[in-house]
């Protein structure tokens, strides 16, 4: 999506094109290690394939094809397999019951996220068509915002559908509340709440960009987004994140010309300036950073912001607050622990030599309803450890862990979703390679698709002699 964006507004370097190219490229050759045998995708590359990863696949190759080169007999043999699945009344099911997939019972919905994979991965009308039949026989007793935007997406790559599609866009915009559009239960990725509402607010504005229509529900709904963006520039979970940058960039491809974009925004807090930004056709879509911590003092405080801008529509703000407190203390009220995923980590000792191996202990229990979400698991490695490997590997045989990854100094392990009251343990050893007296760095768990039930895990202090 980013490098779309480059590409288009010509806003990058050649060097920085060609690297992100090379990002792409090296996630195009990772994505194909996931194929299964037999055909389509799956979590971690076993057979059998899910349709809906397949479909999700078949959308992020369509995607890659428009900045790289991509394999067309991989996109052709992709659509096959999964007009191979497609039941004889143009439904999809998933026949397999694939982690934190929430697609048991939405076969409306997944039957339209594959069709516009599908169409968006170069299918013609006529090999959708019985899916299509489908989808709009059944249009009428449907009322989630998800499933219809999903409808949406797939009717405007069919112009023969296009009158079809206008009806719809007037039905959902009317259906638009106060924060866009969201799911009534979850997505297929089992997202609800926040993320939900960033994916069908996508979903929508993606439809509505396409048909070039309803401009203001648009704009409504571009807000939405921007509004709902994390301080780090994300949008809670990766399914999110790509749906509104695809929106995004939708958006801006509806607008072949821009009026000019200048003007200035000074920021002051409790009267005093600290910070002017210049905005420019150059620098208008640009972040600004302005920093404020020589105003940090305790107590209230008044941050004032003045845009005078040309454009002032396309104007956004976001005030980032990072703090810190010492482990042995409670977070505070900035940041209550309202999640109900507990995880502990013990190391059998905390002392010993160089050559000698610990045993770190995990444990995780979820006190709260179960939401099918396989668990991340970010675990620091000690400075001066190295983790031994066969037993993760013992674990990922057991089924206890699905997949692990060793990332410089973290290790990351992807968990089966976890039942209510039904806590797991699993142990594995680490080998101490030379002196050092340290802590374990920060670990972290949490669930994928609901990236809120988090929680830390402190430090440990280790000393090898």
């Amino acid at each position: 999506m980013v490098l779309q964006y480059l590409k288009k507004t010509g806003a990058a370097s050649p060097e920085v094109l060609m690297k992100a190219e090379a990002f792409v490229r090296q996630g195009y050759q990772r994505l194909l290690t996931f194929e299964a045998k037999g055909g389509g995708f799956s979590w971690f590359g076993e057979s059998p394939a899910n349709v809906m990863l397949t479909a999700y696949g078949l959308v992020e190759f369509a995607e890659m094809a428009k900045v790289i080169p991509i394999d067309d007999k991989l996109l052709e043999r992709t659509r096959r397999w999964l007009v191979s699945r497609r039941l004889p009344d143009g439904r999809f099911e998933e026949s397999r019951s694939p982690h934190s997939l929430h697609v048991g019972d939405q076969q409306y919905a997944l039957t339209a996220f594959v069709t516009w994979a599908l169409l968006s991965a170069g299918a013609s009308a006529t090999e959708v068509a019985p899916s299509m039949a489908y989808l709009m026989d059944n249009l009428d007793g449907q009322g989630d915002p998800y499933s219809l935007s999903l409808v949406l997406d797939a009717l405007t790559l069919v112009p023969a559908r296009r009158n079809d599609a206008l009806r719809l866009a007037r039905r959902l915009v009317g259906e638009k509340k106060a924060r866009g559009w969201a799911p009534r239960g979850t997505t297929l990725v089992n997202s609800r709440g926040s993320p939900g509402q960033v994916e069908t607010t996508a979903l929508v504005v993606l439809g509505l960009a396409a048909l070039q229509t309803e401009p203001l529900a648009i704009r409504d709904g571009v807000q939405e987004l921007m509004k709902a963006k994390n301080a780090d520039g994300r949008w809670f979970t990766t399914t999110a994140t790509v749906l509104a940058l695809k929106a995004l960039l939708a958006d801006q491809n509806r607008q072949p010309t821009r009026e000019p974009y200048t003007g200035t925004v000074k920021v002051s807090v409790n009267g005093r300036p600290a910070g002017e930004v210049a905005v420019s056709e150059k620098t208008y879509d640009v972040m600004q950073l302005i920093d404020l911590k020589e105003f940090t003092r305790t107590g209230d405080h008044t941050v004032s912001i003045r845009a005078d801008l040309t454009r002032p529509q396309l104007f956004s703000t976001q005030i980032v607050a990072t703090y810190y407190v010492p482990w042995d203390l409670p977070a505070g009220p900035l940041a209550p622990t309202t999640g109900t995923l507990n995880v502990r980590q013990t190391f059998d000792r905390t002392s010993l030599v160089v050559d000698d191996r610990v045993t770190a202990k995990v444990t995780l229990e979820l006190t709260g309803q179960a939401s099918g979400s396989l668990v991340l698991l970010d675990l620091g490695i000690p400075p001066g450890f190295a983790v031994e490997t066969q037993d993760l590997e013992a674990l990922r045989t057991a089924g206890t862990i699905s997949r692990f990854e060793l990332a410089g100094r973290q290790l990351v392990l992807y968990l089966p979703p976890l039942q209510e009251r039904r806590p797991i343990s699993f142990e594995y050893r680490l080998k101490a390679r030379f002196p050092v007296r340290a802590s374990s760095p920060p670990s972290t768990a949490y669930e994928y698709y609901n990236p809120d039930n988090r929680v830390q895990i402190a430090p440990v202090p280790l000393e090898v002699k």
